[in-house]
């Protein structure tokens, strides 16, 4: 799996330094259970850096622990459109079902 903390960059130092700290603050939150405001921060990250597959792929995450399947099956078809070897080192990481698109 490539490095945990690899999120990708922008071509703007203000949109990466925001991106990086949405998606920071919403991964503590879904590493704590606060899903709902996981997701919050984590679509704050997309609209700095939207091709980010590990994003998508902890978006999923959280929505599959709420329940949202609309949610996660989007999240994981986006995450595997960005970057497939990823999205299927993920899924198997943390034993999420693959979705047909």
């Amino acid at each position: 799996m490539k490095d945990d903390n690899y999120i990708g960059i922008t071509r703007c130092p203000e949109c990466s330094r925001a991106f990086s700290v949405y998606y920071a603050i919403g991964k503590e939150q879904l590493n704590n259970n606060k899903f709902e405001e996981a997701i919050e921060n984590f679509f704050k990250a997309v609209k700095f850096f939207k091709n980010t597959a590990l994003l998508h792929l902890d978006i999923a995450r959280a929505y599959n622990h709420l329940g949202n399947e609309e949610g996660y099956k989007y999240a994981l078809n986006r995450a595997e459109e960005i970057d497939e070897e990823l999205y299927l080192e993920y899924i198997q990481k943390f034993n999420l079902k693959k979705v047909l698109s």
